[in-house]
């Protein structure tokens, strides 16, 4: 007994260095002296685990559950035959996780996941809501719930979530990004450009470029003066055909049917007026004013959203 507490000793110890392939040449050694030694099951099975290796991982896990069952071993079967891709025999470990321990987390997000990957949104919702409810500030639970439902067109739900992590985690930059898309995808454009906007002065991900292209400019160095004053010219260019564009729908619509919105167009001035809102949107980027372009962004968006006038 002494020589396997030694020999298992050294190979948590090699195993603690990153040492893994000595560390599994101990485990073995533990076996072969004692082949009832569920803890060397265990740890070989973690180790191939992390190594991707499902082929050694599973045989490891299923020989430390025929000696033993609990949570754990549950959860990592459950968890490498996820990987594997066989998810009926994930499921069931998975619960079987559950069982013994409930308010296991991490099997209420596998499972969650498991769910979405069989394409079974209405059930995934269900472990969602359970690990928010052991952890309401928990990210990948709080992330799946509302990329899930927003996948299901339920924006108005998935915004909810986002909004009740946010009230937890003010400072997270992708659920405050997410939360301005999902204010756009529920015809919120003012809430959601004003969401952008905060983004775009707060965040160092929409900052440091316009920061940077400001810099650029006011430096006046011969290429980039050059550079600079092409796009003012673009910039010129595009907002006289989109107020053009605007005239002519303007002075259309005032001979033809009043019945009509004002915003109805042909279908290839409506075209032509997004792409040249897009290019003025990301010109303006480009000259560091990051206000107009969102600005301008939105107006895109909005000008996509109306109808297009029908084919004579």
């Amino acid at each position: 007994m002494n020589e396997i507490k030694v020999l298992y000793d050294g190979a948590l110890a090699l195993e603690k260095k990153g040492k893994h392939q000595d560390a599994i040449k101990y485990y073995q050694e533990v076996l072969k002296l004692d082949l009832n030694f569920r803890p060397a099951y265990n740890n070989m099975g973690a180790i191939y685990a992390r190594m991707g290796r499902q082929d050694l991982s599973i045989p490891c896990f299923e020989k430390a559950l025929a000696l033993g069952a609990d949570e754990a071993v549950h959860f990592n079967l459950g968890t490498e035959y996820f990987r594997k891709e066989d998810l009926d025999k994930a499921r069931e470990h998975l619960k079987a996780a559950l069982r013994i321990n409930q308010r296991l987390l991490r099997a209420h997000i596998v499972l969650a996941y498991l769910y979405e990957k069989a394409q079974l949104p209405e059930k995934a919702e269900i472990y969602f809501k359970n690990a928010l409810t052991i952890e309401p500030e928990n990210r990948i639970a709080a992330l799946g719930m509302a990329v899930s439902l927003s996948g299901r067109g339920q924006e108005e739900r998935a915004l909810a979530v986002v909004r009740s992590y946010l009230s937890r985690k003010p400072g997270d930059e992708t659920f405050a990004n997410l939360q301005a898309s999902l204010l756009l995808a529920t015809g919120r454009t003012d809430e959601s450009r004003q969401e952008f906007l905060k983004l775009a002065k707060s965040s160092k991900d929409y900052t440091s470029f316009t920061d940077h292209v400001r810099a650029v400019r006011s430096e006046n160095q011969g290429e980039f003066t050059q550079m600079f004053e092409g796009m003012d010219k673009k910039i010129a260019e595009r907002t006289r055909r989109v107020l053009q564009l605007r005239k002519e729908r303007a002075a259309r619509k005032a001979g033809s049917d009043p019945s009509l919105p004002p915003e109805v167009q042909a279908p290839e001035e409506k075209k032509q007026e997004m792409k040249d809102l897009m290019d003025l949107s990301f010109l303006h980027l480009f000259q560091g004013d990051s206000d107009k372009a969102l600005q301008l962004l939105f107006q895109a968006k909005k000008l996509a959203e109306e109808p297009a006038a029908n084919k004579k």
